[in-house]
């Protein structure tokens, strides 16, 4: 692991007595962070806070899921403390012999070793996990970029929900420690409950992706002035959109970015820029560059992750309009070959979630080759489903079957989990 810097020790930089964190209404200083840290790496067996460890020849790594944001960033930082690299885990990764192989692996093809400092691990695409590991310059020395577009400050109090397991979150957490900023964090899936801590606990800022962020304007009964900026990302949205939580939100600044946990933050959009377009993801943040290559997006960043070069491409697909914004049209696994004709599963799911009622919206094709949707509902009212998808789409494009569910299952990213769906429905 990197000796010369890590997260622990940019912790011990923010004086002790600052408000670091607050759980469900409990609050944690700076101080009591680093004290529940350092407590917790001696049973990891680090004898001193300031020995040089070198790595473990056999396995360096600490890997957890953790119960709680609390004991996930406790865990984060001690293993740092311990002289372990920290991998939080998604709760749907079991820790056996093959994932543990796995991740040596990957390791072990890294060149720059001594410098890794952190891990992320994220479900796949395709349900097949994937294992990055990181500097800690990847990360930290891009905060002060996507804090000045976020509205970071040494101030701020920022309301998030979820796992750290999703590098968007533990981004965030580690970006407002770098200044010495505020988290005030929700274990629970509770928007009403949200609002009341965002009050209560003196929130300025809120990040949530779309998903969770719009169930605040359909249970909001007034309005949160006190909130400034909103950051939100992984899924597009547009101006409609943004009109209803500029409702709840006036003086809100809307960002939404798009960012994958290779390469950090790719693109960004201001809420006053947003049209009716939900494909519109905006310009490349400072430092990053975008080409498009046979629809095909690739970026160029110095902020990624370890053992790969670029220009990278997440086989996400685009284009560029004339004013430089980037637009998302869909991912390469997204596209399925119905019967001659190719599909994308994206539209359809873009589609459904235009329509009046919808709340979430996913689409699969089975064995047989025929599109399945799921869809889940704002209220019991909804329109005939396949009638306006017949005005919109294709007679190809149009699902063979759709199912309304009360809930979507969802992974600890918040995005919605289609293997979950696979092995429910047996697709």
């Amino acid at each position: 692991m990197n000796t010369n810097m890590n997260y622990m020790k940019m912790l011990r930089k923010i004086p002790k007595d600052r408000l670091c964190l607050i759980e469900d209404g409990i609050s944690y200083t700076y101080g009591d962070i680093v004290r529940l840290a350092e407590k917790e790496s001696r049973k990891l067996g680090k004898a001193s806070p300031d020995s040089e460890l070198s790595l473990s020849k056999a396995f360096p790594f600490s890997l957890f899921h953790g119960d709680s944001i609390l004991e996930q960033l406790v865990l984060f930082f001690a293993s740092e403390e311990a002289g372990k690299i920290p991998v939080i885990l998604p709760k749907e990764i079991q820790v056996d012999d093959t994932f543990k192989e796995r991740v040596q692996t990957a390791f072990s093809m890294l060149e720059d070793k001594e410098k890794i400092c952190m891990g992320v691990c994220t479900s796949g695409s395709k349900g097949i996990p994937k294992i990055y590991f990181r500097t800690f310059e990847s990360w930290a020395d891009f905060f002060p970029v996507q804090n000045q577009i976020f509205g970071v400050k040494n101030d701020s109090r920022l309301f998030a929900h979820g796992s750290l397991s999703f590098t968007g979150n533990l981004n965030l957490y580690l970006a407002q420690f770098s200044v010495g900023a505020s988290v005030i964090a929700s274990n629970t899936f509770a928007p009403k409950h949200w609002l009341e801590q965002c009050e209560f606990q003196n929130a300025d800022s809120i990040y949530l992706i779309p998903d969770k962020l719009f169930c605040l304007p359909r249970i909001a009964k007034k309005t949160y002035p006190a909130i400034k900026n909103i950051i939100s990302g992984s899924q597009g949205f547009g101006k409609k959109e943004a009109a209803l939580l500029k409702k709840i939100f006036p003086n809100a600044k809307i960002t939404l970015y798009y960012g994958a946990s290779e390469l950090n933050y790719i693109t960004y959009i201001n809420g006053d820029e947003m049209t009716e377009e939900t494909d519109l993801i905006g310009r490349a943040f400072p430092h990053v560059e975008i080409m498009i290559k046979n629809k095909e997006i690739f970026v160029t960043t110095d902020y990624h992750v370890s053992g790969i070069t670029c220009p990278y491409t997440l086989s996400d697909t685009g284009y560029i309009d004339r004013n430089d914004m980037l637009h998302f049209t869909g991912r390469s696994d997204d596209i399925v070959n119905l019967h001659g004709r190719k599909v994308s599963t994206y539209r359809i799911e873009q589609t459904l979630s235009s329509l009046p009622g919808i709340r979430e919206a996913a689409v699969l094709c089975d064995d047989s080759a025929h599109l399945q949707a799921f869809v889940t509902l704002n209220d019991s009212d909804h329109p005939d489903l396949t009638g306006e998808l017949k005005q919109r789409l294709s007679s190809f494009e149009i699902p063979k079957r759709i199912t309304i569910l009360e809930s979507m299952p969802h992974n600890d990213s918040g995005k919605i989990s289609k293997k979950t769906l696979k092995r429910l429905y047996h697709l």
